[in-house]
């Protein structure tokens, strides 16, 4: 009777950790598939709309670091900076070894002219192997702003030998160079992104002569 009884209890207890398993199973699924569907969504729908649904879903899945690094630019775009590096905070301390929340509160910092604060996110996310071309194109425009032109072209170089067709990347490195008295090789950048799929060379003609920031710029562009 008593090696049925504990027979009866392992059945249960293994019972009862499927159920489990499955039931995180079903709600990982669940959790991905919402937020594939705003993520895909974010093109095509207005922005207020998308921060409402990144809302709920972080309401929800509050653990899902990457939902708070998508929130972070969702919130850069409405010209919230403050509440995006909250977000961005909230990743790292989520997932305190990706490089990606650091990139992301850096950029911020970076547009807040919160120089320190901006180098050391930045920096940090650097340690942490970052492979974006776009993390260094913010370092190259850091350190312009800082007066460091070696620094500045050296990360603008090494911006560009990871990626040299995103025009994102070379719009910026364009305004690095503009920025810097460099204005063949702006020129040549400015004419790559145009190359590479720039939509609105008007806006950046306009953060180029003066006349836009260059956080508006990114946070107008598509």
């Amino acid at each position: 009777m008593l090696i049925l009884f504990l027979v009866g209890c392992l059945v249960t207890i293994f019972s009862c950790r499927e159920k489990a398993k499955h039931k995180m199973e079903d709600r990982k699924t669940l959790r991905e598939t919402s937020y594939k569907r705003i993520y895909t969504s974010y093109k095509t729908t207005p922005l207020d709309s998308v921060k409402i649904q990144l809302d709920n879903f972080l309401n929800s899945y509050p653990e899902y670091s990457l939902g708070w690094s998508f929130y972070g630019w969702v919130l850069f775009k409405m010209n919230l900076p403050d509440s995006a590096i909250v977000a961005y905070q909230k990743m790292i301390a989520l997932n305190p070894k990706s490089a990606e929340g650091y990139a992301g509160a850096g950029a911020i910092f970076n547009t807040l002219n919160q120089n320190d604060s901006a180098e050391n996110y930045l920096l940090k996310a650097m340690e942490l192997r970052d492979s974006s071309a776009y993390t260094r194109m913010n370092l190259s425009m850091l350190y312009m702003k800082n007066n460091e032109r070696e620094k500045s072209f050296a990360f603008a170089d090494s911006s560009l030998a990871r990626v040299d067709s995103l025009p994102d990347v070379l719009s910026g490195l364009s305004f690095v160079y503009h920025q810097q008295k460099e204005e063949a090789r702006s020129r040549e950048l400015f004419s790559r992104a145009v190359k590479f799929g720039l939509k609105d060379t008007t806006l950046l003609k306009q953060a180029l002569s003066g006349e836009l920031k260059i956080d508006d710029y990114y946070r107008r562009s598509e």
